[in-house]
C-alpha cells in the first residue's frame, strides 16, 4: 500500500516538488515541447506533471491519477484541471523517442539555467548508499525482505544492495585556450 499524497506545505519535499511544478507550468517550457513536437502540448504539461509527481515519491503513474482523482487539494497544488486516464499517460510516453527526450530536457535546462558559464563543465558523481536494516542481526531471508516495501537498486561495484542513489552535481570552470 502506497502512502497517500497529503500535501503539507511546511515539508521541504513538498515544497521543492511546487517550485519544479511551475516551471513545467512556464511558456517556456510549453515552448521547449512545441520545439520537440510534443502534441497537445497542454495535456503533455499535466502528463509531465502526474509523472514527476510518481517519480517525486516513487509511486506508480496509476497512483499518481488515483490521488488526483480523490484529492482537490492535490490538484490545486499542480494546478491540473482534467486528469487523463493511466493508459494515455503510458501510451504518451511510450511516443518519446530518446533524442527526443534529452532534446527537450536540455532545452528546458538551458533556458532556465541561462545563467552559467560557456567555459565551465558539469561534473557528476553518482554513488549507492546501503542502508543496514538488520540492527540486531537476525537471520532474514529473501522472502521475508520481497514482503516489505524495500525496493532493491544495482551497482556495478556492489551488485544488488538495499538503499539510495546519491547523485551529485558540481560546475566546473575550466578553459580551452
Amino acid at each position: 500500500m502506497d502512502t497517500p499524497l497529503v500535501i503539507d506545505k511546511k515539508d521541504q519535499k513538498w515544497v521543492l516538488l511546487g517550485k519544479i511544478l511551475g516551471i513545467v507550468s512556464s511558456r517556456r517550457v510549453k515552448q521547449e515541447m512545441a520545439k520537440q513536437g510534443v502534441e497537445p502540448v497542454n495535456m503533455a504539461g499535466v502528463m509531465l506533471k502526474i509523472v514527476l509527481i510518481a517519480m517525486f515519491f516513487s509511486v506508480d503513474i496509476s497512483y499518481v491519477v488515483e490521488e488526483l482523482n480523490r484529492r482537490i487539494e492535490l490538484r490545486r497544488f499542480a494546478k491540473v484541471g482534467e486528469i487523463p486516464e493511466a493508459k494515455e499517460i503510458y501510451r504518451f510516453l511510450s511516443r518519446f523517442g530518446e533524442e527526443q527526450f534529452v532534446g527537450f530536457v536540455s532545452g528546458v535546462l538551458s533556458s532556465i539555467c541561462s545563467k552559467r558559464r560557456r567555459n565551465g563543465a558539469i561534473v557528476v558523481d553518482s554513488t549507492d548508499l546501503s542502508l543496514d536494516l538488520n540492527w540486531f542481526r537476525k537471520k532474514i531471508t529473501k522472502a521475508d525482505l520481497e514482503e516489505r516495501e524495500f525496493k532493491w537498486g544495482y551497482s556495478s561495484s556492489k551488485g544488488y544492495y538495499i538503499g539510495y542513489k546519491l547523485t551529485l552535481a558540481i560546475e566546473y570552470p575550466f578553459s580551452i585556450d
